[in-house]
């Protein structure tokens, strides 16, 4: 088969029916090629729009996160104002108890002091 004007016509459908074959094996890769092209195409546009979601997702996220701090903020403020609030309490409730103990030991002289008048009326009225 060194020149084509040699080839007979039985050599000829042989050496057509060989291409044909080479010819249909490379359409098949071809075709698989295009498939997986395709298929990685359509991955492609999913990897593509998962980011543009998780973009949009860690920004809210950020946000969220922002807007959580200066609500941890105040509540620290508000934790802060509450602890003095409650200790100013506690000195008012201490300063009550004072009060009262004060006022018990003054009806007691109260009452000390009304049995003493009442002695001595008595002892006057005698």
């Amino acid at each position: 088969m060194n020149s084509l004007e040699s080839i007979t016509p039985q050599q000829t459908g042989q050496l057509i029916l060989k291409l044909k074959g080479k010819i249909d094996k490379v359409n098949e890769k071809v075709q698989k090629l295009e498939k997986r092209s395709v298929k990685y195409k359509n991955k492609l546009e999913i990897l593509k729009n998962e980011k543009e979601y998780f973009k949009g997702k860690n920004h809210t996220l950020k946000e969220q996160n922002e807007n959580l701090q200066e609500k941890n903020y105040k509540l620290e403020c508000d934790v802060e104002d509450l602890m003095k609030f409650e200790k100013d309490f506690q000195k008012m409730v201490a300063q009550c108890e004072e009060k009262d103990m004060e006022i018990l030991r003054l009806e007691d002289e109260v009452d000390t002091h009304k049995r003493e008048i009442f002695n001595i009326e008595r002892d006057f009225q005698r």
